[in-house]
């Protein structure tokens, strides 16, 4: 065995005590980041609210041949919570006793809008309404009837709109019905129809009919199921739609 000198030997386990000693004293090296970082942690993300669900603004509803915003023809009225809902249903809204609906009776009741009365050349009533088959709360919708401004179609037509804008924004139409104070403009779709009834001026018995800021103005206009008896007009009449049977 080789002996090393005692003065050797001690030198060289002291170096290694002191490596040893400061090797384990360094602060840990985290490379390319400060040592404040904590792999696997991150800045939570605030969520990002939802937008409350609100009823569309009836200047929003676009009437087209397939019924107005989401009162389709064919369909039933849509379950929509109250705040939100277009519709209502009154049970008893047709109740007569001239024509002998009761209470209970299946055409008894009706949908009305939950938007206020509006002025319009038919006077001040619900600025639209629609009709169901059977008069029934679930039947299908077969008829929606605007009557005064604010509902309108995508190419912008209202009830106001001049005869002039009418033909603009449809150059050709099915058809037309005649009336002796007012012509309905028909276009057909896969689903009904969507008409357009317009003041037109009558002088019989030497009295015009229309003042004159109303001729040739959109008096009302609605979609319709195709085999509806309301394309035609009604001005001048005692006709038109009603949300309830005829006379009640």
């Amino acid at each position: 065995m080789i002996a090393f000198p005692k003065r050797i030997l001690a030198p060289v386990i002291l170096a290694g005590a002191v490596v040893f000693v400061l090797t384990a004293c360094a602060p840990p090296h985290h490379p390319g980041g400060s040592s404040s970082h904590h792999p696997g942690h991150s800045a939570s993300a605030t969520p990002t609210p939802t937008p409350a669900a609100t009823r569309p603004a009836i200047g929003d509803l676009i009437l087209s041949t397939s019924g107005l915003g989401p009162l389709h023809l064919g369909s039933p009225v849509p379950t929509t919570p109250a705040p939100l809902a277009l519709m209502v249903w009154n049970p008893t809204a047709c109740v007569s006793a001239d024509l002998g609906i009761s209470a209970g009776d299946p055409n008894a009741g009706a949908w009305h809008t939950t938007f206020p009365d509006a002025d319009g050349p038919a006077g001040t009533r619900e600025p639209f309404i629609l009709t169901t088959v059977g008069s029934a709360q679930t039947g299908n919708v077969n008829l929606v009837w605007v009557w005064s401004d604010g509902p309108h179609t995508a190419a912008g037509i209202h009830v106001g709109s001049t005869l002039e804008q009418l033909h603009s924004a449809y150059p050709d139409f099915a058809r037309t019905v005649t009336g002796g104070v007012s012509d309905v403009y028909v276009i057909d779709g896969p689903t009904g129809s969507l008409s357009f009834e317009v003041s037109r001026q009558s002088t019989d018995g030497g009295t015009d009919y229309w003042p004159a800021d109303q001729v040739n103005k959109v008096l009302w206009m609605g979609a319709e199921v195709s085999d509806s008896p309301y394309i035609g007009p009604i001005a001048a009449s005692d006709g038109g739609p009603s949300g309830c049977p005829s006379g009640a």
